[in-house]
């Protein structure tokens, strides 16, 4: 596999070593063979996709004409009322006939039933809550009717975007980018559907995604602020907000840990602290399940830090429970245990549901409490102590973990990880999960994931992992560069389901976001995966923490690549003139997406070349990336406080 990577980079260095630095519009060369193909994990049993589909001879829309209605329920909430709205859009942009919306079945009338209607009870169609969960649904078709139902409404819409999948072939590629079929013909098929994902929640890492409820409604990923229940404004590491410093410190310094970086979960060893913070943290989540009514989901989380309390109680419990996390446990289990009880109250019982408390299993508290027998590879719980209560849940994380890498292969930065991960999923019935996949360090840097990802969601998906958020270029809100729209894509659909076809989905995804500037882009894409894949196996773009890795090095970004692939990008613009004549909308938005890929190659251009390349070469690099980048409203470099503009100015364009 290696040698095979290695002939092909080398070929590649060779073939383009003549490639200049300018922006002639030659043609492209030879393009490697097999560049995406990966060594992923087999089929993972256990997921629920099943579709049967049949033809009936009868059409719901034929030749502009319909005689059909869409029916949502009487008292149909928004999202209901929104799958109706989408379901009539595409269907009239694909078809040009706008069907109806009715509350209340006719006599003989047809329908598209959504939710749980009257004509769907009469017609013994319901979604089974155990079978399909949260966000799961169904697609029946009984005496001429189609209905589309979740047992939940988030899963109606859900199943909207899927029946317009498999009629219209619409799919949602990137802000305003997508595919629909245009015809004269909506036909009446027999359907017998039920699809659950296999990830129960799904958030978006990606700014421009998880800022946007559109992408996120039609990429079929959930909005975190839509059932986790916010702690003085924060989902996650909150701790601080549960026992803020200028209110309790000076009063109750042991429950702080010695450096102060986190709280001490045994409060140094004295009980009588310890109960009170309990009793307070228990108070402040009374008070936010109270102003939360409809969510279930909240967290008592760690600090961002590397660090857990060294007192000498919190030591002893480490030494006796294998792991940091042993203290959180017993802490949060005897919150569990009030809250549950004032849940029972006649005060708490408007309130009581089937909550969830969350807490970090991230950095130093990543490893469970859990003994390992090697000879049977089984983990079991060290003590009763720290058996978790039905209501408390590990969310796992780790930034030293190596995203270009799976979770399966011994011998990479994520072996550790991956134990713990197994020691979590052995003892708690619930299993979150927070992964990465881009360059934190600097976002303008291509991050191989690509090659992982699939086989990181496998991973998670047979550990029972039912809530999933890989963290990306969350901090963009407009776009994403390093083809990082396609993660996003991706994700989107190895959340659904981890078994789809990563390749046949990066092909249509090039297909629909770029028109017929895709093969140039795909090209690129796949050239770029060639160079990745020996960066991380002979250069070392890879290891622990290597998404904080400086990967601003020549060694990484030959110049006549970076050349090559800036030309390839602009040849396919050039392809996408003829549009300006007949839809300069389309147009625009192809172009937009081509030059988001551009950034990054002109960005390591001039910061790794500009000292080598002619001037004027050099100056429209600048002066191009500057543009696009303020175009497409990137405002970032990198993760904090990292404003784009500050690389202008060191390029000498905001003088």
């Amino acid at each position: 596999m290696k040698k095979t990577l290695l002939i092909c980079f080398l070929a590649l260095c060779m073939l383009f070593s003549a490639c200049g630095g300018g922006t002639s519009k030659g043609p492209g060369g030879t393009t490697p063979e097999n560049t995406l193909n990966t060594d992923v994990h087999g089929f993972v049993e256990g997921g629920i996709h099943n579709y049967e589909i049949k033809p009936t001879g009868k059409n719901i829309i034929e030749k502009g004409s319909t005689q059909y209605k869409v029916l949502i329920p009487e008292n149909a909430d928004d999202t209901v009322t929104l799958a109706a709205k989408e379901l009539v859009s595409f269907v009239a942009e694909a078809t040009g006939v706008s069907l109806d919306t009715a509350t209340a079945a006719e006599e003989g009338g047809k329908y598209i039933s959504l939710g749980q209607t009257a004509l769907a009870e009469t017609s013994g169609v319901a979604a089974d809550p155990a079978v399909v969960g949260h966000q799961g649904f169904i697609i029946r078709t009984v005496n001429d009717n189609v209905f589309i139902q979740g047992a939940e409404s988030i899963g109606t819409l859900y199943g909207v975007y899927s029946y317009l999948e498999k009629e219209l072939s619409f799919d949602w590629f990137t802000t305003s980018t997508y595919s629909l079929d245009e015809t004269d013909t909506l036909p009446l098929n027999e359907y017998n559907a039920t699809d659950v994902p296999d990830m129960g929640y799904r958030l978006s890492g990606y700014g421009y995604i998880s800022r946007n409820k559109e992408n996120m409604n039609r990429m079929r990923y959930n909005d975190g602020n839509d059932f986790i229940i916010p702690v003085g404004g924060n989902l996650w590491h909150n701790s601080f907000n549960y026992f803020p410093k200028a209110d309790y410190q000076e009063k109750h310094p042991d429950i702080y840990a010695d450096d102060g970086t986190q709280l001490c979960y045994t409060a140094h060893g004295d009980e009588e602290e310890l109960q009170w913070m309990v009793d307070t943290a228990t108070d402040v989540m009374i008070e936010s399940f109270k102003a939360n009514p409809d969510k279930n989901l909240i967290t008592l989380s760690i600090e961002d830090t590397m660090t857990s309390c060294t007192c000498e109680t919190c030591t002893q419990y480490k030494e006796k429970y294998n792991a940091d996390s042993a203290a959180i446990i017993i802490f949060l289990n005897r919150i569990s245990k009030e809250v549950g009880a004032w849940m029972e109250t006649a005060e708490g019982k408007p309130y009581a549901r089937d909550y969830r408390i969350l807490f970090f299993a991230y950095h130093q508290t990543n490893a469970a409490p859990v003994n390992y027998d090697a000879a049977t590879d089984t983990f079991t719980t060290v003590d009763d102590k720290v058996v978790l209560d039905s209501h408390i849940a590990p969310y796992f994380a780790e930034t030293n973990g190596d995203y270009t890498q799976n979770y399966y292969d011994e011998g990479t930065a994520n072996t550790e990880i991956a134990y713990n991960m197994r020691g979590w999923s052995a003892i708690s019935n619930e299993l979150y999960f927070w992964s990465y996949d881009t360059n934190f360090t600097n976002y303008l840097i291509p991050y191989n994931s690509f090659g992982a990802v699939q086989d990181i969601y496998k991973f998670a998906f047979e550990l029972g992992t039912d809530f999933i958020f890989t963290q990306g270029q969350w901090s963009q809100t407009n776009a994403t560069t390093g083809f990082g729209t396609l993660k996003g894509y991706l994700v989107s659909k190895l959340g659904w389901d981890v078994n789809v076809d990563v390749e046949a989905l990066t092909q249509k995804f090039f297909d629909g976001t770029y028109g017929d500037a895709s093969p140039y882009v795909y090209n690129v894409y796949k050239e770029y995966r060639v160079l990745a894949a020996y960066q991380t196996d002979e250069m070392g773009y890879k290891g622990s923490r290597s998404i904080f890795m400086n990967a601003l090095q020549e060694k990484f970004w030959p110049k006549n690549l970076l050349a090559r692939w800036i030309d390839q990008l602009y040849q396919g613009i050039d392809s996408l003139e003829p549009l300006k004549t007949t839809d300069v909308s389309l147009y625009d938005k192809l172009v937009n997406n081509v030059e988001v890929e551009l950034v990054s190659f002109l960005y390591l251009y001039v910061e790794l070349y500009g000292n080598v390349t002619d001037l004027e070469t050099v100056n429209l690099y600048k002066t191009e990336c500057k543009r696009i980048i303020e175009s497409i409203g990137l405002t970032l470099y990198a993760e904090r406080n990292a404003p784009v503009s500050t690389i202008f100015t060191s390029w000498g364009l905001n003088d």
